[in-house]
């Protein structure tokens, strides 16, 4: 099974943080959004987050000129609001691509300014952890 991770991450670094915790669970090298898929994997492990209530124009741009090359998506996301925010619009998305999306996921909250200002805890990172040896 072929297995790539990929992610956006804005200023403050979070996702990227729940990201490498997974890729080094998984012995992936996570990579940003802006790296293209080099063929066909069968799960794609996306890291994202939700701003200003949606999904980088980065993260969309990224699943659709890769989606024919996407076997199955697995999300890894936070929200400093909605902890599955970006599940809504992630499946959405991949509705509309076509792109297979698995029913594992894991989601946590992210901080946003002061709101949920802890967050990835340790707690989170482990939590990313766990779910990515279910994989």
């Amino acid at each position: 099974m072929s297995l790539e991770i990929r992610y956006f991450s804005g200023k403050t670094g979070h996702t990227r943080k729940l990201m490498e915790a997974v890729g080094e669970t998984l012995n992936v090298t996570p990579k940003t959004v802006n790296v293209p898929l080099d063929g066909p994997v069968d799960t794609l492990v996306l890291g994202c987050a939700v701003y200003a209530y949606g999904v980088d124009d980065s993260v969309k741009r990224f699943l659709k000129e890769n989606k024919d090359n996407i076997g199955e998506l697995v999300l890894v996301s936070s929200a400093a609001l909605l902890p599955d925010g970006a599940l809504r619009q992630i499946t959405k998305i991949c509705n509309q691509l076509g792109i297979k999306m698995s029913d594992k996921e894991y989601h946590c909250y992210g901080a946003f300014h002061k709101v949920k200002a802890e967050h990835p805890t340790e707690e989170d990172i482990l939590g990313a952890i766990a779910f990515a040896k279910t994989l």
